[in-house]
């Protein structure tokens, strides 16, 4: 069969947001124009996408491309059709809104000045930049500033100069070795101007990396079991950032597991646990323990001026040699001030 593409213009939706069994073969499809030779002007046509596992729903006044192929119905001599749209035309080059409505359905200056994207969406005033592509990558980006991006390792120093407008913020000494980075939420500039992600600006992110160091990542606090700097670490990471983190298990435990140690760190100097009953300090409980057994181990001047013997002698001298076995050589709390 051959296949003739269209271009039409995206006008209404037709239970594009509902379900209504009456047309469950047609979900997500939505109402369109065609200005072509062949198809009636005025008419109206439901269109579905062409893909149901990648979900990329036009605005009103937005253009697609579209033909016309079998429907579920169709069957050998029985031809039936339905037509079918399969990619948003960026005549804007936007990644927020693409509209230029009445290109297709003939609108009169004030309809289209007065046609809306739809009933929830909102575009004024708002400018979403996008972001700034490397050789390669793969990326998908949203209508709010939300992204992910599949990128690897890129040597820029045997590039042009301003080969790219905005430089890689992670850099590898493997060229081609991935990095994934899913972020939320970013602070824009005006026109179309490139960004790239900012782990201090964006709302919320995920990297993945595999060898790839990250020359903008700043914590809080400073690492105190030995390793790596976080901007000079060079192996795989998982790195979550955003005002707030919850991990929560439904049915099972939540399970932190490292070889080497784990550090929980605040500024605050604030760590709850279950629930929240302070923990003892080693070093107070340390310094208390040690003067009371100073106390006990001095005995005493009694009404005749006679120095007493400490009861228990062994037993004192048994909390003593206990008190070296006091403090945990792997469980650290910040040190007592």
């Amino acid at each position: 069969m051959e296949i003739k593409w269209y271009i039409a213009e995206v006008v209404d939706y037709e239970y594009t947001y509902q379900y209504s069994s009456d047309i469950k073969n047609q979900i997500f499809a939505l109402k369109v124009q065609i200005n072509d030779s062949e198809t009636i002007p005025g008419d109206v046509y439901l269109a579905k996408p062409a893909n149901m596992n990648i979900k990329h729903v036009p605005l009103i006044g937005e253009l697609v491309l579209i033909y016309k192929t079998f429907n579920v119905n169709a069957k050998y001599h029985q031809p039936k059709y339905h037509w079918y749209y399969v990619s948003l035309v960026a005549i804007q080059s936007s990644v927020v809104d693409n509209r230029i409505p009445g290109a297709v359905s003939g609108l009169n200056a004030e309809a289209r000045d007065s046609q809306l994207p739809g009933k929830s969406f909102k575009t004024k005033d708002k400018i979403i930049s996008p972001l700034q592509i490397f050789e390669g990558d793969i990326m998908l980006e949203g209508r709010s500033g939300n992204s992910i991006r599949f990128s690897s390792t890129i040597d820029v120093s045997k590039l042009p100069e301003k080969y790219y407008l905005n430089q890689p913020t992670w850099t590898g000494d493997v060229d081609s070795d991935p990095i994934i980075i899913l972020a939320n939420g970013r602070k824009n500039i005006k026109d179309n101007e490139f960004i790239i992600e900012n782990l201090e600006q964006d709302n919320s992110s995920l990297y993945l990396t595999s060898t790839q160091k990250l020359t903008k990542l700043k914590i809080n606090n400073t690492l105190k079991l030995g390793t790596p700097a976080e901007k000079e670490y060079n192996k795989s990471q998982l790195i979550g950032i955003a005002d707030r983190i919850v991990l929560s298990a439904k049915t099972d435990v939540v399970v932190i597991d490292a070889k080497k140690g784990i550090e929980l760190l605040s500024e605050n100097v604030n760590v709850g646990i279950g629930d929240m009953e302070s923990m003892v300090q080693s070093t107070a409980l340390e310094t208390i323990l040690n003067k009371i057994l100073m106390i006990l181990s001095s005995g005493h001047v009694d009404g005749a001026g006679s120095i007493s013997v400490p009861i228990a002698a062994p037993l004192i001298a048994e909390c003593h040699a206990a008190m070296a076995k006091l403090k945990s050589k792997t469980i650290k709390l910040s040190k007592f001030k």
